[in-house]
């Protein structure tokens, strides 16, 4: 057997660590640049007077949220008809930790998500209105109870229709549980669910005015007496296209 001195196992070992990170940076600055040439893709905006951008990505079929070269210059973003099948943390933020502090309007349709992790919307303060309509997010709405909490102080619209695909269990009732951080929320626009009251954690929703249950796929046949009596505020309702048989407020 030939000898193998222990200074050559360590320098072995040593170089095959500094392989394994240059591979890895390697593997960044691919993602980055990846992420980079994407954004170039997208038809741009700008708002009249101003160094601000409207960006329309969608149809591009893209799987994650492009990086930008100014993120802080864009106010509304349209990945509408993309493949982002789950949200990332951080998705809104680059390498650098730079935000959209300016993102005013954020559409997701039809993306077939299935996924939003917790820290998703990080660093969209600005962010007011969130458009999640046709997707699959049936699970992660039910079943989270973060998923918005980074947009709580400023998220005044939310459309998170079309998303229960097939049929759901008999006691489900609404996503309240993601809902409640939502207390500057103005506008919701769901799935109406049949028989199925307002949970009372809706009180949370304090500023809500809003509620549209039209566009969904689920009929609401029948409300039950006192449906609404945990929305007060609420000034308007819109169930145009469901086949009501009673309703009582």
């Amino acid at each position: 057997m030939i000898p193998v001195e222990l200074k050559d196992l360590d320098r072995a070992s040593h170089t095959m660590k500094a392989s394994a990170v240059f591979i890895l940076q390697v593997l960044v600055q691919t993602l980055v640049s990846s992420r980079g040439t994407m954004a170039q893709n997208c038809r741009h905006q700008v708002v009249s007077n101003s160094k601000l951008l409207k960006m329309d990505c969608s149809h591009k079929d893209f799987t994650f949220v492009p990086s930008f070269a100014e993120p802080s210059q864009i106010t509304s973003l349209n990945l509408d008809f993309n493949k982002i099948s789950v949200l990332r943390n951080n998705e809104f933020v680059d390498r650098s930790g730079n935000g959209m502090i300016n993102l005013k309007s954020v559409s997701l349709r039809g993306n077939n998500m299935t996924s939003i992790e917790r820290s998703a919307f990080n660093g969209l303060i600005a962010l007011e209105t969130l458009i999640l309509h046709n997707n699959s997010l049936f699970t992660a709405l039910y079943t989270s109870s973060q998923i918005f909490q980074p947009l709580q102080n400023n998220l005044r619209v939310l459309d998170i229709r079309q998303n229960i695909k097939g049929s759901i269990p008999p006691k489900t009732g609404y996503p309240i549980r993601a809902l409640a951080p939502l207390r500057a929320l103005e506008e919701l626009l769901m799935d109406g669910l049949d028989r199925k009251p307002l949970d009372p954690g809706f009180r949370k929703l304090g500023s809500l005015r809003k509620l549209v249950f039209a566009g969904g796929r689920r009929d609401v046949v029948h409300i039950p007496d006192s449906a609404f009596r945990p929305v007060p505020h609420l000034t308007e309702l819109d169930m145009s296209g469901q086949s009501m048989s009673h309703c009582s407020f």
